[in-house]
């Protein structure tokens, strides 16, 4: 699975996200709509795709939640 992490001037954020699309857009699973998008550019830093985690870096608690639901759907009754 892909995760969305952000740069700023070559600076890691501690923060990563699932990521899902939407449209064509690939962004955050916290996000019905993806924000941020992989590639978008803010003042904090720029969006990128990456295939694994970097180390000390930590998942969005509400992406988490997302992909577990996701993962194991509840059943049918």
């Amino acid at each position: 699975m892909d995760y969305l992490v952000r740069f700023d001037k070559g600076k890691l954020h501690q923060i990563a996200h699932f990521v899902h699309e939407v449209d064509g857009l690939t962004g955050a699973l916290c996000s019905p709509q993806p924000k941020p998008v992989a590639g978008e550019q803010t003042q904090s830093g720029r969006w990128e795709l990456v295939t694994a985690i970097p180390p000390a870096i930590k998942l969005c608690l509400v992406c988490q939640k997302r992909k577990q639901k996701l993962d194991n759907p509840l059943p049918a009754r």
